[in-house]
Order: C-alpha cells, then structure tokens, then sequence
C-alpha cells in the first residue's frame, strides 16, 4: 500500500473509530426564572446559593430561589459522515519540476531584462 493511501486509511479510520466510541454524556439544565438555563454537570447548594459547575471547569453562582426547576438531559453525540476517499497523489520527479521552474524564470528574465539569468552580473 502507498504511504499517502495508507495514512488517509489509517486517519478515516482512527476518526470512524472514535465517532463510534464517542460516549453519551448526561447534563442537568437549570431554567433561571429570567428564562435563561445553565447546563451543568453537578451542583451544590450553600445555603441561598447553588453551584451549578459547568463543562470548562468552572461554576456559577445563583440564587437558589432564581431557580425554577431543573431537568435532566441526556446527550449523544452526532455519528461523523463518511470522508471521500483522498483522490491518488500525483507522482513529480523533482528533477524535472526544478527545471521546468527554471526555464520558466529564464523566460521572464528574458521578457523582463531582455537577457537570460545565466548572463546577469552577479
């Protein structure tokens, strides 16, 4: 198998793999009574506030009594589509590609100077 076709196997499958392995993840919402919700993954409650501790790390802080009621909701991530497959990658001698870079910077040297590049003074 070619490098190229075996890393673009080697990477759909490594994203199919973890599309499957992509695990449900269980959040709570709290409606605030202004009509906002707060998804959050535990709470504590400290007297006339609660902790609503969110994904990033942190938490926020409300008034008990702001809030209206709680829900559970339980998320599963989108299966990824399918990636077109790589079209083949086209073969180049470097040779070739470095003189046809060179005939054509003689031709604008030739245009533009009115001269190749291998006459100008150095």
């Amino acid at each position: 198998m070619q490098p190229l076709k075996k890393l673009a196997f080697s990477a759909i499958l490594a994203l199919a793999t973890l599309a499957m392995a992509a695990p449900a993840q269980a959040a709570d919402v709290a409606v605030l009574r202004n009509g906002f919700e707060v998804r959050h993954q535990r709470r504590e409650v400290a007297g006339e506030k609660t902790r609503l501790y969110v994904t990033s790390g942190g938490y926020v802080e409300v008034a008990t009594s702001d809030i209206v009621s709680l829900q559970h909701e339980e998320y599963v991530a989108p299966v990824a589509a399918e990636l077109p497959a790589a079209p083949p990658a086209a073969s180049f001698d470097l040779h070739q590609l470095a003189a046809k870079a060179s005939g054509e910077l003689n031709k604008l040297a030739l245009k533009w100077l009115g001269r190749p590049l291998g006459e100008l003074p150095s």
